[in-house]
């Protein structure tokens, strides 16, 4: 808006074609975001894809996809600032104090090359890592239930959040299990679930209780 003005303003004649009328403002005025915005918003997109190229260095097969993932995810802006939402998964492998140390060290050198912005960075949440190990008498028993059930027997590991791991962290035997087709699926418009796929789950559920809670 202020870059138009300026330019088109001093052509032959625009001086007297333009007219100004800001009504509602009050004492407050006109409050333009600063030029340096866009540059500053650009870096930290190519921060986002950096460090998401960066966590396919560190792969592990077992799980789908199988390296951390970056989320660039939201973009709002608020009066008289932009809020930058973003979300990492890490693998379980990598630690959370050192990824976040690292992503708030790299936002604070973009930080100290623009001085007239005001840039924070905070973390909102964290959901610790699910670790459960295939070999337990928990993950046999679930085995037991599936094949009981005639559902695929078999455990794999994904790149998820659930509550899972924070009944593991309080010490209960966790496992993740749910009717439906997760990859593709899960998030999309026209998520859905079969009746006959919530059915056999009810007897997963039934058989699972039997064996670990009767």
């Amino acid at each position: 808006f202020k870059r138009f003005f300026r330019e088109h303003t001093e052509l032959p004649g625009a001086p007297n074609a333009f007219r100004a009328e800001l009504g509602g403002l009050g004492e407050t005025g006109v409050k333009f975001l600063p030029e340096n915005l866009h540059a500053c918003l650009d870096e930290f997109a190519g921060l986002f894809r950096k460090i998401a190229h960066e966590f396919r260095s560190n792969a592990d097969e077992g799980f789908i996809p199988p390296y951390s993932t970056l989320n660039f995810g939201n973009f709002r802006q608020k009066p008289g600032s932009i809020e930058l939402g973003f979300e990492i998964r890490l693998l379980p492998t990598l630690s959370h104090e050192a990824a976040q140390e690292d992503v708030f060290s790299r936002v604070r050198a973009i930080a100290t090359r623009y001085p007239n912005l005001n840039i924070t960075i905070a973390r909102e949440r964290l959901n610790p890592a699910l670790q459960t190990g295939t070999d337990t008498e928990f993950a046999h028993e679930a085995q037991a239930a599936l094949e009981m059930s005639k559902l695929p027997v078999g455990l794999s590991r994904a790149s998820a959040s659930t509550e899972a791991a924070l009944f593991a962290q309080a010490s209960f035997p966790s496992l993740i299990f749910g009717p439906g087709k997760m990859l593709g699926a899960s998030h999309f418009p026209d998520e859905s679930v079969d009746l006959a796929q919530i059915e056999k789950a009810v007897e997963f559920y039934r058989r699972m209780i039997e064996r670990v809670c009767l």
